[in-house]
C-alpha cells in the first residue's frame, strides 16, 4: 500500500471537509464549487484565499446553525425568504455570494440582537 504524501493527505482532508459542509447545505458540488468561488467539480482542489474564507464563513455558519437550531429548524431557516436578506432565503443570499452576511445574522440571533 502506497503511503499518502502530507500534500495529498491535506487535499483528502479538505475534500471530505468540503464534502460534509456541501451536504449539510443541501447544495449539489456545482452549486457549492461556484459559491466557494472554485471550478465546478473541483471541491477537493486547491482553493484561493478567498475560497478558503469564504469555506471558514461556511463551517462557522454550519456551527452556529448547530448550536442555536435543531436540524429540522436549521433547514427551516436555511429555506425561509427573511426581509434581512432582501427576501430571498439565507441559501439564496449565500449563492449571491452574501455569506458574510448570514454569518453577522447568526451572530446577531446568538447575542441576542433584535433585527
Amino acid at each position: 500500500m502506497r503511503k499518502l504524501t502530507f500534500r495529498q493527505n491535506q487535499v483528502n482532508k479538505v475534500s471530505d471537509s468540503n464534502e460534509e459542509l456541501r451536504e449539510f447545505f443541501n447544495l449539489s458540488a456545482e452549486e457549492f464549487a461556484r459559491l466557494i468561488g472554485s471550478a465546478s467539480g473541483e471541491i477537493d482542489r486547491p482553493i484561493s484565499q478567498r475560497s478558503k474564507q469564504t469555506v471558514e464563513n461556511l463551517r462557522l455558519i454550519k456551527e452556529s446553525l448547530e448550536a442555536q437550531f435543531e436540524k429540522e429548524e436549521i433547514d427551516r431557516w436555511l429555506h425561509a425568504p427573511s426581509p434581512m436578506f432582501d427576501d430571498r432565503t439565507p441559501i439564496e443570499a449565500m449563492a449571491a455570494g452574501e455569506v458574510e452576511l448570514i454569518l453577522q445574522e447568526l451572530i446577531r440571533l446568538e447575542e441576542g440582537i433584535p433585527g
